[in-house]
């Protein structure tokens, strides 16, 4: 009996764990996905200020996950949160410069995990996962905005 495409998926993201841990025990102990996802958002726009309410929408998480994963990531040093002088409710996250060694380690075993992932896939083949993966994702997201539940 073949594996249904749930199990294939949470597999695969077990083994990108494993490998990323393997990668990096002797350095530090990996991220999370959801950190992972975190930090590389917040390094390729290192240039704007970045709040939690960015996060949640352009990586579709939910509120509590990231303010949960970010008060985690902030008890590890990887970032820090500043108050917006112009909204006392929200704060400005920033990574800590402390932590950039680290930072870079995570962002280059990330692409290193990305190159083996990618190996010996056509970009046929990459352009088709990656449709069949949106779809996924949209179907998901139109069921549950249809029964009135986060996304």
């Amino acid at each position: 009996m073949e594996k249904s495409v749930y199990f294939k998926l949470k597999d695969l993201e077990i083994s990108i764990m494993r490998h990323l841990f393997n990668e990096t025990k002797n350095e530090m102990k990996p991220p999370t996905l959801t950190q992972a996802r975190i930090l590389e958002y917040i390094l390729e726009h290192k240039k704007e200020n970045i709040y939690q309410k960015d996060l949640e929408k352009t990586l579709n998480i939910r509120r509590a996950t990231v303010s949960e994963v970010l008060k985690t990531m902030e008890k590890k040093g990887l970032i820090a949160r500043e108050q917006n002088p112009k909204d006392a409710r929200s704060k400005r996250i920033i990574l800590l410069e402390l932590e950039s060694e680290k930072q870079e380690l995570i962002r280059t075993n990330i692409k290193n995990m990305e190159k083996i992932l990618l190996k010996n896939i056509s970009s046929d083949e990459l352009n088709a996962f990656s449709l069949t993966l949106e779809k996924m994702q949209k179907n998901i997201s139109k069921k549950y905005n249809k029964e009135g539940e986060d996304k």
